[in-house]
């Protein structure tokens, strides 16, 4: 079993434990994918569905459903193209004219429609959330006596503040 305990991984010593901060660092910093998805709208569709107050009616062949509701409500539907990129999620600005679907790999969060501005903005979010569930900002020590917890240890070479 592996001494020390970083954003889920083990690691036989420190300085593997900072070699793996630095790459965490880097990732969180260049690959969005690891932790959200984001899709472009490329069509939207207004649809109605009618209230459903179905009755049955019976017949000597069959039963027939028929709903005699009149509340028809409107929905806006969406249709996302494929999933971006790292290097397109990197590039999203600050637009107003585009919209994306932007969901998260790891708790469920899902926005839609928001626009560019919002994505970049939902990214950044979804980014802290992951940061916190790997707790990039410390590491475990587990080398300790029976029945104690491991050690709690801040992260000291790089700054991870800014992710948590």
């Amino acid at each position: 079993m592996a001494r020390y305990n970083y954003a889920h991984k083990g690691y036989e010593t420190v300085a593997e434990v900072e070699q793996a901060v630095t790459a965490f660092k880097t990732r969180l910093d260049n690959n969005p994918t690891d932790w959200c998805g984001a899709k472009p709208l490329i069509n939207s569709h207004l649809i109605s569905i009618q209230e459903d107050n179905s009755k049955p009616i019976e017949t000597s062949e069959d039963t027939i459903v028929k709903s005699t509701s009149t509340n028809i409500q409107p929905v806006q539907t969406y249709e996302y193209g494929d999933a971006l990129s790292d290097a397109e999620i990197n590039a999203l600005g600050g637009s107003n004219e585009k919209y994306y679907n932007v969901f998260a790999v790891h708790d469920g969060h899902n926005f839609t429609h928001v626009s560019e501005l919002e994505a970049v903005e939902k990214i950044l979010q979804i980014r802290t959330s992951y940061a916190k569930w790997r707790e990039v900002n410390k590491y475990y020590d587990t080398e300790v006596s029976e029945g104690e917890d491991s050690i709690e240890i801040n992260v000291i070479n790089e700054d991870m503040s800014g992710y948590v």
